[in-house]
């Protein structure tokens, strides 16, 4: 799975954490092995409550969110969950970059 169909099948965990309480100000995929096309990626996350639950805690709501709206083959290709504050920089290419506004996001 390439980078681009693994981040459209992460919107709707994007949307899943937004409803659940816990938004994600901005999400990219960092290749673990970069070149390698068979690579899987490290999943960054920047979160602005993780210094309000902890670390070890934003990991177990973000897994769990993860298994409910993931299927097999999408969670085989992320290697682990980066969680850094929302202020801090993803270090990820730009076009792996999403980035989703809490006030223009709209969810039925």
């Amino acid at each position: 799975m390439d980078r681009v169909e693994l981040m459209q099948q992460l919107q709707h965990f994007r949307e899943e954490c937004v409803k659940r309480g816990y938004p994600l100000k901005n999400m990219c995929l960092k290749e673990v092995d970069p070149g390698d096309r068979f690579t899987s990626y490290f999943l960054r996350v920047g979160v602005d409550w993780v210094w309000s639950t902890g670390i070890s805690s934003a990991l177990d709501i973000l897994i769990d969110v993860l298994w409910d709206t993931t299927d097999v083959e999408t969670r085989k290709n992320i290697f682990a969950i980066d969680v850094r504050d929302g202020e801090e920089k993803l270090d990820c290419m730009p076009d792996s970059v999403s980035t989703l506004s809490v006030e223009s996001a709209s969810y039925s």
